[in-house]
C-alpha cells in the first residue's frame, strides 16, 4: 500500500487549552511583506489559524533542528473550511503526512473541533511531494510569478519549508491552474486523501 492512514474523527482540540501552542512564533518578521502593517496582519491570520488545529511551529523547529525537514499547505478559503497538511521526512525517505480540517472557514476558523488523519508516506509518495515543493522556489531564494489575485470567494495558499536548517514560506492567492504552488498544494490534498474539487478549489 501506498500509505497507511489512521485517522480521528471529530477531534475537539479547539476545546482544550492549547498551552503547548500558547508561546510558539509561527513566522519570522517579514516574512509576508517588507510593510509591517501588510506582514504583520497576515502572519496574525495564519498563526490563529495553525494554532487552533495545534500545529508545531515550522519556523522554530528550523532553528532547534538543524537535521529537520518538513513541509506544509495551509489551504484558508474564504468559504469553506480550512485544511492544515504537514509532511515530516524521516531519514530513509519514507515520511508521515498530518491532515488537518478545521471547523468554520478560512475567515472564521472554527472553534469547536478539528478532525485530522496521519499517514504513513512511502519513499517515492515522500519523494514525490517533496520534488513538487520544491519546484515553487521554496528555500531556492526565488519564487515563480504571482497568481492571481482573489476573486469574490477567495483563498489563500500557503506553502511552507524546513531543510537543513532553514525556513521559507510562500503565500499565494488563488493561485491559477499550472502554478507550482497551485500543484503542490493539490497533490498535499491527494496523498492525504481530500476529494476536493471543482469549485472547491479556488
Amino acid at each position: 500500500m501506498a500509505a497507511f492512514r489512521l485517522r480521528c474523527a471529530s477531534l475537539l482540540l479547539a476545546c482544550v487549552p492549547a498551552f503547548p501552542c500558547a508561546a510558539q512564533v509561527y513566522f519570522p518578521a517579514g516574512a509576508f511583506d517588507a510593510d509591517p502593517r501588510l506582514d504583520q496582519p497576515a502572519a496574525a491570520r495564519y498563526s490563529a489559524f495553525l494554532k487552533s488545529v495545534r500545529e508545531p511551529s515550522l519556523w522554530e523547529l528550523a532553528q532547534r533542528d538543524p537535521g529537520a525537514e518538513s513541509y506544509r499547505f495551509v489551504w484558508l478559503r474564504d468559504v469553506d473550511r480550512p485544511v492544515s497538511i504537514r509532511l515530516t521526512v524521516k531519514p530513509g525517505g519514507t515520511g508521515w503526512l498530518y491532515s488537518k480540517i478545521s471547523n468554520g472557514t478560512g475567515r472564521r476558523p472554527g472553534i469547536w473541533g478539528t478532525s485530522g488523519s496521519t499517514s504513513w508516506m512511502t519513499r517515492g509518495w515522500t519523494a514525490s511531494l517533496r520534488a513538487a515543493f520544491a519546484k515553487t522556489g521554496l528555500l531556492s531564494g526565488s519564487e515563480p510569478s504571482r497568481g492571481a489575485a482573489p476573486g469574490p470567494d477567495g483563498s489563500r495558499w500557503i506553502l511552507e519549508a524546513v531543510r537543513n536548517g532553514k525556513y521559507d514560506v510562500i503565500d499565494r492567492p488563488s493561485p491559477r491552474p499550472g502554478d507550482p504552488v497551485r500543484e503542490a498544494g493539490l497533490l498535499a490534498l491527494r496523498r492525504s486523501g481530500h476529494h476536493a474539487g471543482g469549485r472547491e478549489i479556488y
